[in-house]
């Protein structure tokens, strides 16, 4: 320890280091404040010498104490050496007015081998930084000796963490343990770049340090010892991924993807599994991807192998996506929406996987990587589009309001006549047909058709629009998106309409609904229980978009009749779902604990749709199953009256 002898009294309060609360804080140490020499009460002459302290040397370096739960020490040396052996001398701490110290406390006293005496010492937990003050006081039995009022002030002395890749520490004060949450496998060799206050550290017997950077075997925990002087506090590191797959991309010279619009070829992935176990590696095309979502932050991406492949066990294709549910603070509303979609009937849903993202090197927090809806055997499971006999291949489409400005293929998109809503095809594409060509006619005319049966009731009764529409899936799709509350899903305002609305024609030429997409927002909220999102739409004047297939359909009975039939089916299955949030949550909490740590609180620009970016995790969660629970039951109680 480092020992300044100094007249008259001075006072240091050394205390034991203490946890640090988080791993990043600022660097608020501030010095001891020493006042000059206190004034010493002139004993007695008269009294006796062997009791009377001829001095007092307060053993002082750097002073300061530390955190609320802090035990300060303070080293002293008297003359005679053995003035507090005597049972009629005593120690206390006062204030200035010699009245019993209410900011700290004497615990207890102990004489060390070189004649010092170490006096320990409980502050209040009042106190903080903002500065204080105590007295020492030496009683003799005739004779008070107290010191002017010494400045006591907490400061800061933390280990600031460890910095691997990201910001991917957790700590537990209760274990003073360190948990580091990282996108490896391997933790045998792992470079750590210490950040920390105090003269150096120590790793389990290694040898004592004096750098901040070090290679260290984490696939074990290690003791970390910091030192300040002769004191110390002992931490506990550890490291582990957060039992996610990992998926790895490199771009070619480590390219940054600006565009969703330009694929950039060349690029490489890599996916293990957290035992290590390679799942895939291979080349592939990157873009963006995303209508609203692109703006933010935390991007989203498209991914096109350059060989067909099965992922993370979901069957072989080219085209993958990697969503970034930046907006979603549970990150979990497409997955939960996509479980509702595997209680229906529905042929096809999206199949997916959350896993953590190492981009160019920098870990960039947790993604889900997913199908994307593609005419496919293993996907939309209908013909490919027949170019020349439209009327003979499928089609596959979408309802996107924003389709001059969003989707791919813009000049494929067209407002139907009737009700006014936004068509744009998917497959074919731009790449292979026009606005001229047989299937985009093609499509356009059965929507026609189709639409003028709707709007006329008689021939709604009479059931004619079986011959368009598949009932069975558009009952499923409907039930689905009206259970997460999806906004999209007609959105009443008459200048949105629907979003995201994916639908295709099969080999028996009728117009599906599904698979369901899109649901990171918007969804599974409280405040959105209370209200019917697409099956009822109230007709606003002068709205040329208020109405919508739904609202015409439930002029016939009998197509209302085998709505109540199937949510009477369904709806035991669909209450299955806060059960399946709570376990992924489980799964993903040490992921989502590392992808707020990387990202933080949504940004203010993105929104707030769900109404819970200032929530924690788990608020989000329950507030996301309360949502639920709410349109359930209302769903229960009102789907008779519709």
């Amino acid at each position: 320890m480092r020992k300044r002898l100094c007249t008259g009294i001075r006072i240091l309060f050394l205390a034991a280091l203490t946890a640090a609360a988080a791993a990043s804080c600022s660097d608020d140490r501030s010095a001891f404040e020493q006042p000059d020499d206190p004034i010493i009460t002139p004993p007695d002459k008269d009294k006796d010498d062997t009791i009377i302290p001829r001095s007092l040397e307060i053993l002082s370096g750097e002073a300061s104490a530390y955190e609320k739960d802090s035990l300060a020490r303070v080293y002293l040396r008297t003359v005679p050496w053995d003035l507090l052996l005597s049972d009629t001398v005593s120690l206390q701490l006062v204030n200035r007015l010699g009245a019993p110290a209410t900011n700290a406390v004497l615990q207890n006293s102990e004489m060390l081998p070189d004649s010092t005496w170490l006096l320990r010492v409980n502050l209040a937990d009042d106190i903080s930084t903002k500065s204080d003050t105590v007295c020492i006081a030496v009683i003799c039995p005739d004779t008070v000796m107290q010191s002017r009022p010494i400045v006591i002030k907490r400061v800061s002395f933390r280990m600031l963490g460890v910095k691997i890749d990201a910001k991917d520490m957790k700590y537990d004060s209760k274990s003073m343990t360190y948990h580091a949450y990282l996108p490896v496998t391997d933790f045998h060799d792992l470079r750590l770049k210490f950040n920390y206050r105090g003269d150096s550290v120590t790793f389990g017997n290694s040898t004592l340090l004096k750098t901040n950077c070090y290679s260290l075997d984490l696939s074990e925990p290690v003791r970390v010892t910091l030192w300040q002087d002769d004191l110390y506090k002992e931490y506990i590191i550890k490291a582990s991924n957060t039992n996610l797959p990992i998926v790895t991309i490199n771009t070619p010279d480590g390219k940054e993807i600006t565009s969703k619009t330009v694929w950039t070829p060349g690029a490489t992935m890599k996916i293990v599994y957290p035992d290590g176990r390679l799942d895939y590696e291979g080349r592939m095309s990157i873009r963006g991807r995303g209508n609203n979502t692109w703006t933010f932050v935390k991007k989203p991406y498209a991914l096109r192998l350059d060989k067909r492949s099965e992922i993370l066990g979901m069957p072989e294709h080219k085209r993958w996506i990697l969503l970034a549910n930046y907006k979603d603070r549970t990150l979990m509303r497409n997955d939960a929406a996509f479980w509702l979609s595997k209680q229906t009937d529905l042929p096809y849903t999206i199949r997916g996987q959350f896993v953590e993202l190492v981009f160019n090197g920098k870990h960039v927090g947790n993604y889900y990587l997913c199908e994307q809806a593609k005419i496919d055997g293993n996907r939309i499971d209908i013909d490919d589009p027949n170019l020349e006999t439209p009327e003979l291949g499928g089609i596959f489409a979408e309802m996107e309001t924003y389709f001059e400005y969003y989707t791919d293929n813009p000049e494929l998109g067209f407002w139907s006549k009737i009700y006014n809503l936004p068509y744009v095809l998917k497959d074919p594409d731009i790449d292979v047909i026009s606005t001229n060509d047989p299937v985009f006619k093609y499509f356009k005319k059965f929507i026609e058709e189709m639409e003028a049966v709707l709007n006329d009731e008689t021939r709604v009764k009479n059931h004619e629009y079986e011959k368009y529409i598949d009932v069975d899936k558009a009952i499923d799709y409907a039930l689905i998106n009206e259970m997460a509350q999806n906004h999209d899903f007609y959105n009443s305002w008459p200048s949105n309409g629907p979003h995201s609305f994916f639908l295709y024609i099969d080999r028996d030429r009728k117009l599906c609904f599904g698979p369901v997409w899109d649901f990171d927002y918007h969804t599974f909220m409280p405040s959105r229980a209370y209200q019917w999102e697409g099956l009822s739409i109230s007709t606003k004047t002068g709205s040329s978009r208020a109405k919508f297939y739904y609202t015409s359909l439930l002029k016939d009975p009998k197509f209302k009749e085998r709505l109540i039939e199937r949510w009477e089916m369904l709806k035991y299955e669909f209450a299955g779902l806060p059960d399946y949030i709570d376990m992924m949550a489980d799964s993903i909490r040490a992921s989502e604990e590392c992808n707020y740590r990387i990202w933080g609180r949504i940004q203010n620009h993105a929104g707030d749709e769900n109404r819970d970016i200032d929530m924690t995790f788990q608020q989000s969660i329950d507030s996301m199953k309360e949502g639920f629970r709410r349109k359930w039951q209302w769903m229960d109680n009102n789907i008779r009256n519709l």
